[in-house]
């Protein structure tokens, strides 16, 4: 019995020592505890204030582009407007107010490209998608 009860404190110790090597070498590893500097700390910091800037360009530029294209559809659909109304007759002109050709020209293309701005970002982005999809 005496035998047992030394292997078991003998075992004990062993235990004790190798935990204690372990614990020594992760608290100087950095892995338990704080660094020594905020170095680290620093990095992670710039990365994430980094991509914030990059989310917020990007973000910009996208609502920027899709502000552009909708500009441009609605100066085509505006020039095919007016060049409509230069080929019509002056019958034409009689029958129908000049209010509300120019309520066509201005209200109604505003409703387009408010549409344009909201949407075509998300039609852009969808087609994008599904043509990924398909490769």
């Amino acid at each position: 019995m005496v035998c047992h009860h030394n292997n078991h404190s003998r075992s004990t110790k062993i235990d004790y020592d190798v935990s204690r090597t372990i614990v020594h070498h992760l608290h100087h590893s950095h892995v338990i505890g704080p660094p020594s500097n905020l170095s680290l700390l620093w990095d992670y910091l710039s990365i994430i204030v980094l991509a914030g800037i990059g989310f917020a360009i990007s973000n910009f530029l996208q609502i920027f582009v899709h502000g552009l294209m909708s500009q441009y559809i609605v100066r085509d659909i505006r020039t095919e407007y007016y060049r409509s109304l230069q080929g019509k007759s002056f019958s034409f002109y009689d029958s129908v107010a000049v209010g509300d050709l120019t309520s066509r020209a201005t209200v109604d293309l505003q409703f387009v490209d408010m549409f344009l701005r909201t949407w075509l970002g998300t039609i852009l982005t969808l087609s994008s998608q599904q043509l990924s999809l398909l490769r």
